[in-house]
Parts: structure tokens; C-alpha cells; sequence
């Protein structure tokens, strides 16, 4: 199936998820729904929901979802979300479920895995943290004569990073990991959970994020948890730039990304 083929079949499938979601979930009166599934019997099935960010009638939430004529529902919604996890190239085993969120227009967007509603301080910068990564690693490369096609030796262990054309390091940096992102599992880590990280780097990883101001900040506060890419990356740029780093370089790998934040 190509790209336009997806995007025509997850356009039907989430225009289908709205109209029962706002028929029998009440869908006007939240603003996100996490739909865990399980495994039974060789089909998956909805083992849980979880309603984020209610914005409308609380008490109709709480009944609709209380409400036994919600059964014979689960079943439809079940396979709305195993498709859209599948479209979006991963698996059920993997992110357990999927996430339906309401857009201003009024209809559904969908993320892979069990994705919670940001915090409001982080939301409200979110766009401009995503302009600051991109103008600061302009900003670098320029500094640097950097063409973005070298190719990068990085070393996390002695937090160095070398730009290499062929075999001639252009320039190195001073650059700390700060996060990764595993594609599988759509779940953002920060560096100071990784077990196999070294006392030194684990350490100062830990300190960038536990040493900021903006407590009330939910996801400084969690070792992982379920995201998007695009989010995963303005987080990046949320801390370093707090932090007072130069740029963020994003490393792909097989099973994700790896995001350094230049220190020098």
C-alpha cells in the first residue's frame, strides 16, 4: 500500500472513529481518549479507556462512560484502533493501544501507544521550541561551514561528536545525550534512564532535566513515556534551551533517534 493509498484509508477510518465516538462516547465533551487494548482469545479487544482533558459536561462523561449500553461499542472502536496503529506502522503488542485526540475542527487525529495531553507550559511553547531547534542548528552549521551531509561519529561516553567528510574530521563538538526516541513503541526516554549510560554522562543528563525551574511540567517528571516524534523533538528544544545549549543534533538509528545537545 503507498503513501496515498494510507492516508485516503486513515482518512475513512477516523471519519468512521468520529461518528461513533461522538454517537455513543460522548466525544464532544473531551478532548482526548486513550484506548488500551488486549489480546483475547487471538482478537484484540478494549481493556480500558481513559478520557484526558474534559472541556465539556463532566457528569455526561462520567455516566456515558459508566453506562452498559457502552459494551456492545468496544468491539467497533477495537478494531478502529488496531487498524490506525497498523497504518501507522506499528504494532498492537508494541504501543498497546492508540490515542484519538479532538482537533479545533471538530474532527479526530490518531497517535500510536497511550499518549497523555502535554503540559499547558510545555504546549504553550511548543511551537516556538520547534522554530528554536531548527534556527539554532542553522545557525551552527554556519558557524561551522557545515553542509548537514557529513557524516557523524558520535561517542556518548566521551560526549564528543565528529563531523566527518570521508575520512577527515570537518570539526568536533562537545555534545551530551539528552533523549532518544524508539520508533517500535513510540516512547520518549530521557538519557538519565538508560541503565548503560556511564556515571559521568548519566549524571549530567540527569541534571539538565531535574535542575529546571518548570516543575509543574509533567514530562520532566517521567523517565518515559508514549509520544509523537515531533513532540519528542520540541521537548528537546524546550531543555536545552533552558539550559543555555548551542543547538540539539538529531542522530537517526535503526530503532529511533538519539538527541545531543551541543555543549560547546
Amino acid at each position: 500500500m503507498d503513501a496515498a493509498e494510507k492516508k485516503r484509508l486513515r482518512h475513512e477510518i477516523l471519519a468512521d472513529a468520529r461518528t461513533l465516538l461522538v454517537e455513543r462516547f460522548a466525544a464532544t465533551e473531551w478532548g482526548r481518549l486513550l484506548v488500551t487494548l488486549a489480546e483475547v482469545s487471538g482478537t484484540w479487544q478494549v481493556e480500558s479507556l481513559d478520557v484526558d482533558d474534559i472541556d465539556g459536561d463532566e457528569a455526561l462523561v462520567e455516566r456515558v462512560f459508566a453506562s452498559r449500553s457502552l459494551q456492545d461499542a468496544l468491539s467497533p472502536l477495537a478494531h478502529i484502533i488496531e487498524a490506525l496503529v497498523v497504518l501507522d506502522g506499528c504494532t498492537v503488542e508494541a504501543v498497546s493501544g492508540g490515542t484519538l485526540v479532538r482537533t479545533h475542527e471538530d474532527t479526530f487525529a490518531f497517535l500510536p501507544g497511550l499518549v497523555r495531553t502535554p503540559s499547558r507550559r510545555f504546549d504553550q511553547a511548543r511551537d516556538e521550541c520547534a522554530s528554536w531547534m531548527n534556527d539554532s542548528l542553522k545557525e551552527f552549521r554556519g558557524a561551522h561551514m557545515l553542509t548537514g551531509q557529513e557524516q557523524l561519529g558520535v561517542d556518548i561516553d566521551a560526549q564528543r561528536i565528529d563531523f566527518l567528510r570521508g575520512s577527515e574530521v570537518r570539526t568536533h563538538v562537545s555534545a551530551l545525550l539528552m533523549a532518544t526516541f524508539a520508533t517500535e513503541s513510540r516512547t520518549f526516554a530521557w538519557a538519565k534512564s538508560n541503565p548503560h549510560l556511564n556515571h559521568t554522562v548519566k549524571t549530567a543528563a540527569a541534571k539538565l532535566v531535574d535542575e529546571m525551574e518548570e516543575r509543574d511540567v509533567w514530562e520532566l517528571s517521567e523517565l518515559h513515556f508514549p509520544t509523537d516524534p515531533s513532540t519528542a523533538r520540541a521537548l528537546c528544544g524546550f531543555v536545552a534551551r533552558r539550559n543555555a545549549m548551542r543547538c540539539v543534533l538529531e542522530v537517526a538509528r535503526e530503532d529511533g533517534v538519539l538527541w545531543l545537545g551541543v555543549t560547546s
